[in-house]
């Protein structure tokens, strides 16, 4: 009763987030026999066949994700913000780190990896706290903005696969990425309550994504955090 591939694979139950398919063969053809008053009937017998290969990636990232969120999960540190009665919601905003992006000063002016990348993203969340402190918000909005990783999937190209430069594997910029929104988080948790919203953008849109699953297991037990990656 099978007539067509994508009957086939539901009635198989694929997984198509993991497999595809790279060759199919679809035929028909007809048999006849004679009923019970002799007279001939025919009856049309259709083939489907599929072959289906893994798709690029998809596993290793799965595996990846699978043992960050088993590591992650309960593991936030016991902080307990002071509640506020302020009128001040406090944003903090950084836009742009793009964690593992590559930059030669000879070529373009200035020199940039992963480790300065960590180190700006830090330093610029201490220093907008320290504005923020005068104004005496009664809990922040902390935004992880568009671009927080150079590029996406696992080669080093955008979601829309524009070739970039790149500071080592995609792991390592993708842990080292978390690393930073849990520790730039865990700062500002130490005197506020938090709402993390993660916002992806053209270069990570899928891969910010699969790291703000991360960070919301990370703090998924923590009172004074809520992170919102639905987006």
């Amino acid at each position: 009763h099978i007539r067509t591939v994508e009957q086939l694979l539901a009635y198989c139950e694929v997984d198509l987030d993991l497999w595809e398919v790279t060759s199919a063969k679809v035929n028909k053809w007809e048999v006849g026999a004679k009923d019970d008053n002799n007279d001939i009937c025919v009856t049309p017998l259709f083939q489907v066949k599929v072959t289906l290969g893994k798709r690029k990636g998809v596993e290793l990232a799965r595996g990846i994700i699978k043992k960050l969120l088993k590591q992650l999960e309960g593991k936030a540190p016991k902080i307990r913000a002071t509640k506020r009665s302020g009128k001040t919601l406090g944003v903090i905003a950084i836009a742009d780190p793009h964690f593992g992006k590559l930059g030669w000063r000879r070529e373009v002016g200035e020199s940039y990896d992963l480790d300065i990348a960590t180190e700006m993203y830090l330093s610029a969340c201490a220093d907008l706290l320290k504005q923020l402190k005068p104004h005496k918000p009664e809990r922040l909005l902390f935004e992880v903005l568009g671009d927080h990783l150079h590029t996406d999937g696992i080669v080093n190209a955008t979601t829309n696969g524009t070739p970039q430069d790149c500071d080592g594997r995609f792991q390592k910029a993708f842990t080292q990425s978390i690393e930073a929104m849990n520790r730039a988080i865990e700062m500002c948790a130490k005197e506020y309550l938090v709402d993390v919203e993660i916002i992806p953008g053209n270069h990570d849109r899928a891969k910010l994504f699969m790291a703000g699953e991360c960070v919301r297991a990370y703090w998924r037990n923590h009172r004074a955090v809520k992170v919102n990656n639905a987006i």
